[in-house]
């Protein structure tokens, strides 16, 4: 299941724990494969900017060949994606649900694809 994770500088990332570090040797840190990422308005709301479904669905529908030609990424492409996040770093970890979210914010996954307000 997907974690959200907030960091101290606001910003929020969503995704899938890959690894743990041993928590014994510092630092302490663990590789997420981010499915969303944002940050925190001055509320404290979480306001996602970025889906990365889109590009990981075209990357795992391509072949391995015209992957590697066209972006040099290998077979396992999504170590290229991961997020390292220092146990220092983060202030607050739970797990997410996106249709528990949707409930809270409706119409949030239609405002990521919307142009960013300067």
């Amino acid at each position: 299941m997907p974690v959200s994770v907030t960091l101290k500088n606001g910003k929020v990332y969503v995704g899938v724990v890959q690894k743990i570090t041993d928590p014994e040797r510092s630092p302490a840190a663990f590789r997420l494969l981010p499915m969303l990422s944002g940050q925190r308005d001055e509320s404290g709301r979480t306001v996602f900017v970025t889906d990365y479904s889109n590009v990981y669905e075209q990357l795992e529908n391509m072949r391995e060949t015209e992957r590697k030609t066209i972006f040099g990424l290998s077979g396992d492409w999504e170590q290229y994606f991961e997020v390292v996040i220092r146990a220092d770093e983060w202030v607050s970890a739970t797990l997410f649900s996106a249709e528990v979210y949707a409930r809270f914010n409706p119409g949030w996954k239609e405002a990521l694809s919307q142009p960013a307000k300067s």
